[in-house]
């Protein structure tokens, strides 16, 4: 089968490996799209992913959607020709994948199409690793930092809690008009105003912010402060909460001394709250289904189709075009 392999740093590959077989717990999939992951994608390609991306050679991509085709002795929940999204740690540009029965995963309905299936994987990210673990409350007001694929998805998921105000912040126009179309309510451009000036309207418009959420993996602001803004709209009391991706560029700037002075409580992919993977998936599930009634719209985040044999050109769109491109769809089986 085809894959697509970052052999080294700036060295991608189009090869054929063996097709994968599940072992007793495993389900095979038949990749019918994929999607690019800005944040890691990106990076693993130019080498500046740490931790567990920071190796080589690996196959590209984590964002799936697949069609069940066999699965082993041990699997229950799912059944051949079930689509399913899911989050494949390496190895989600190719043909075929093998993924865990016993890891968290969502099922596709027949109204969700191939081309916005594997944006459902920011679920996982979204909903089960930061908005539900948030507790987020009606009456709250809520600040997202950041307008990418995952802070639009995040957007649109509290907007779906119908809470009293959401506010974003970002660096590009087309992210904040496509966060207006998602009914956010407030949204602040930071290459047009200072963090001052954004802090300073916020209070003015909305009021002490009761949750901030970090949407970026590195903070591309003048000055590094995304993370004061996130900060200083805060109550006392306030929460911050947010994605951590693991790179080697100059990450977010906290000021421990705000947190103090405040009392602020902050978690990040707080999955103690759930008692078992049936229980995220079920998480991850209300997303997919959000979709599926038209709650959340994640076609409309796709900028760009590119296939299997195509993947440099969508990763290029992702690195050097963030004032066009939000989200590629990788065509491979459909």
């Amino acid at each position: 089968m085809k894959a697509v392999i970052v052999e080294k740093p700036s060295r991608l590959s189009i090869t054929d490996i063996p097709k994968p077989k599940p072992s007793e717990h495993e389900i095979l999939l038949k990749v019918r799209t994929a999607s690019i992951c800005n944040a890691t994608d990106v990076r693993i390609l130019e080498g500046k992913a740490s931790g567990y991306l920071d190796h080589y050679p690996q196959i590209l991509g984590h964002e799936v959607n697949g069609e069940v085709i066999s699965s082993g002795s041990k699997v229950k929940n799912a059944k051949i020709g079930e689509r399913i999204v899911c989050y494949k740690m390496f190895g989600g540009f190719c043909e075929y994948v093998t993924i865990d029965s016993r890891e968290p995963f969502a099922k596709l309905p027949d109204e969700i199409g191939d081309e916005e299936a594997p944006l459902c994987e920011m679920f996982h990210g979204s909903l089960v690793c930061t908005v539900f673990p948030a507790h987020i409350r009606p009456w709250e007001r809520v600040l997202i930092i950041g307008q990418g694929p995952m802070g639009l998805t995040t957007s649109q998921c509290v907007k779906a809690l119908k809470v009293a105000s959401v506010a974003s912040v970002d660096l590009y126009k087309n992210r904040l008009e496509k966060a207006k179309e998602f009914r956010v309510d407030h949204t602040y451009n930071r290459s047009k105003m200072t963090a001052k000036e954004i802090v300073d309207k916020i209070e003015k418009e909305i009021g002490p912010i009761d949750l901030s959420i970090m949407c970026i993996d590195v903070d591309k602001s003048p000055e590094r402060d995304a993370g004061y803004v996130a900060t200083e709209v805060l109550k006392h009391g306030g929460r911050l909460t947010g994605l951590s991706v693991d790179v080697k560029e100059r990450g977010l700037q906290i000021d421990l001394q705000k947190i103090f002075e405040k009392n602020l409580k902050v978690a990040r992919e707080l999955h103690d709250i759930y008692d078992s993977p049936a229980s995220m998936s079920q998480a991850w599930q209300q997303g997919v289904n959000w979709v599926r009634d038209g709650v959340v719209n994640m076609k409309a985040l796709i900028s760009a189709h590119v296939s299997l044999e195509d993947v440099h050109r969508g990763l290029m769109l992702c690195k050097n075009k963030p004032d066009e491109t939000i989200k590629v769809v990788v065509h491979v089986g459909v």
